[in-house]
């Protein structure tokens, strides 16, 4: 988990993870669960779903392609990218992006 809030949070260090964990006497593995109970998602989970979000609004906001929005969130490859996001929406990144600039959707 220490490796995920790093990564997923800009100027985040590991260290600063321990330190808080420890300040708060509260071990990685409790701090996960009490995570997952309040959103419903283990950390890494929810890291993809801000990522996919992001990448989302950039869609619809800019006209990004799905692989800029991709790259521009984190990703490494577009097809990753691609799988998660029908997943997660239910859709293609371009067919959600469509649909949602059709019914007038402007992003978060």
């Amino acid at each position: 988990m220490r490796a995920t809030l790093a990564h997923a949070l800009p100027g985040h260090a590991a260290s600063d993870d321990r330190a808080f964990l420890r300040a708060k006497a509260v071990s990685p593995s409790s701090l996960h669960d009490h995570f997952k109970a309040i959103t419903t998602l283990t950390p890494l989970e929810f890291q993809k779903r801000l990522r996919l979000e992001s990448a989302r609004a950039l869609m619809i906001s800019t006209n990004a392609s799905a692989a800029d929005a991709a790259f521009a969130v984190g990703y490494h490859s577009p097809s990753q990218f691609s799988r998660e996001y029908r997943r997660v929406f239910s859709a293609s990144p371009r067919q959600d992006a469509e649909r949602l600039k059709a019914s007038g959707y402007v992003g978060a």
